[in-house]
């Protein structure tokens, strides 16, 4: 089973889903089932509750709707029961409600925040290198930290307990699913979800990933692009994370590019 993770603003629903799936030759969507949604974790004045609870669709998915009334992190958590054919199972969904003007830093995984993609044999990728933890936490002290990435969506557990284990920041992870023509490319699927973000209000500063194709879909969407270990013409390049904290870190709270300071949101390309 794959939960949502979402980032959103204060004031707004958000539509949380769950997709229920068996694992046989492929990936097998179970229709009819039960599955329930709990509020685990919220801002201090928001009630904890139950929020919904729902079978799935023909597609294997579940919805339930939450109304976010203020800004931090809201844990939900996914449950499946199972049934005699199915072993029950569960997962966690985030919600990031963000203050307007508050920074965002988005975050590619796969060769960024690893050393490998998550297709090679070992499926405990070690960090990029040894100041990739240090530095994102750093980031998540000035920034919220957002993980965007073209992982499958079934991945959503696992990736979410990669990170647990190095010691990475929480923050909602933003899977790929290619659930229309546009988004059979990973990339239109990054551009279109950060546009959303822009148009909603949500301040996304900049991105950080090592492929072409992300930093097109940075630029498009209107962020600063940061590519990690080659140089790309329209981007800004950093050899490693601890030049990414230089760019990032300044002492005072000024987006750092090449020597020149800028105030965030640093649009478009870079100078």
């Amino acid at each position: 089973m794959a939960g949502d993770d979402q980032v959103t603003v204060p004031g707004r629903n958000v539509v949380l889903t769950a997709k229920v799936q068996v694992r046989s030759l492929f990936l097998e969507d179970i229709k009819n089932q039960p599955v329930e949604f709990h509020l685990v974790s919220a801002p201090e004045r928001v009630r904890l509750c139950v929020l919904e609870k729902g079978r799935t669709d023909r597609d294997g998915k579940v919805r339930a709707v939450m109304e976010v009334l203020e800004a931090g992190r809201y844990v939900v958590a996914i449950r499946y029961p199972g049934d005699d054919r199915h072993l029950p199972n569960e997962d966690v969904s985030m919600v990031l409600a963000v203050r307007p003007g508050e920074p965002v830093v988005i975050l590619d995984v796969d060769n960024t925040l690893t050393n490998e993609n998550w297709l090679h044999r070992d499926p405990e990728p070690a960090p990029y290198d040894g100041d990739t933890v240090r530095v994102v936490n750093e980031l998540a002290r000035r920034y919220k930290v957002v993980y965007l990435s073209a992982r499958p969506k079934p991945l959503h557990t696992l990736t979410r307990k990669w990170l647990a284990k190095y010691g990475f920041p929480e923050g909602p992870v933003l899977l790929w699913y290619p659930s229309t023509w546009r988004w059979l490319r990973p990339s239109k699927f990054k551009q279109d979800q950060l546009t959303a973000l822009r148009r909603m209000g949500v301040n996304v500063v900049a991105g950080v990933s090592n492929t072409e194709e992300d930093i097109e879909a940075y630029e498009k969407a209107g962020i600063l692009p940061i590519i990690l270990g080659k140089r790309e013409r329209d981007a800004v390049h950093a050899r490693d994370w601890n030049e990414i904290g230089r760019m990032l870190l300044e002492k005072d709270g000024k987006v750092l590019i090449h020597g020149e300071t800028s105030s965030p949101p640093v649009i478009g390309r870079p100078r």
